[in-house]
């Protein structure tokens, strides 16, 4: 009869590795639900200029928002890494 060696148990690995695995799916859950509040804000903001869903005029309302969201959250990154320098 062959003997298996022992196997070592970290009583606190389990705890890490399931701690790990949430911070991970609660930040998915955090970036999801600050998109779908961006998008809201977004259509009611194009929609307060009196433009309508499905008009080109309402998708160009759309995107100049994204992309100014996305350019000031570029800029503030730019500056936090340019001010550790």
């Amino acid at each position: 009869m062959e003997r298996r060696p022992e196997q070592r148990y970290c009583p606190g690995m389990r705890t890490l590795i399931f701690a790990l695995c949430a911070l991970a799916l609660s930040a998915c859950a955090i970036k999801e639900h600050k998109e779908r509040r961006d998008a809201a804000m977004d259509d009611s903001r194009c929609r307060g200029y009196g433009l309508a869903p499905g008009t080109e005029a309402y998708a160009g309302c759309r995107v100049q928002l994204d992309a100014a969201r996305r350019s000031a959250s570029g800029a503030f990154v730019g500056g936090v890494i340019q001010n550790q320098r």
